[in-house]
């Protein structure tokens, strides 16, 4: 949970700020340690309480989208966060890799995955995906 939370952050950092650093409505009118800090943060509360540092109203689609995905993750498995939360994410990972890898089995830091548990988090991402695109379309 740990280093998959560590690296959701680092990957939408750098994304997240490039994609707001000349919005004036956003980060455009911040000083640079300010919206380097704006941004860090704005990588961060997506998965977890949601608050936000820039005028979300003001992002283009780009960024919207870039939010999104983390939402939809979460935080911690045991955080209030909403969300799938990161092991899911992180589990569900190891199984597309282990699937393009052809491999039956799914280790990490030296344990395996049961197969059991491994369905359970794919139906539950297919299970957040199908509620997700009901409520976007209802």
């Amino acid at each position: 949970m740990l280093r998959g939370t560590v690296r959701l952050i680092l990957v939408t950092f750098l994304p997240s700020m490039v994609l707001k650093w000349s919005n004036p409505q956003t980060l455009g009118s911040l000083d640079t340690p300010t919206k380097i800090l704006a941004s860090w943060f704005q990588a961060v509360t997506p998965r977890t309480a949601g608050f936000n540092t820039v005028y979300i109203g003001a992002l283009d689609e780009s960024a919207v989208l870039l939010l999104m995905p983390l939402m939809f993750i979460g935080g911690g498995s045991t955080s209030t966060a909403g969300g799938v939360k990161v092991t899911t994410f992180v589990v569900m990972l190891l199984a597309v890799w282990a699937f393009f890898k052809r491999k039956n089995q799914i280790s990490i830091f030296g344990r395996s995955l049961e197969t059991d548990q491994i369905l359970k988090v794919m139906v539950l991402i297919i299970i957040s995906l199908i509620i997700i695109s009901i409520a976007l379309f209802w």
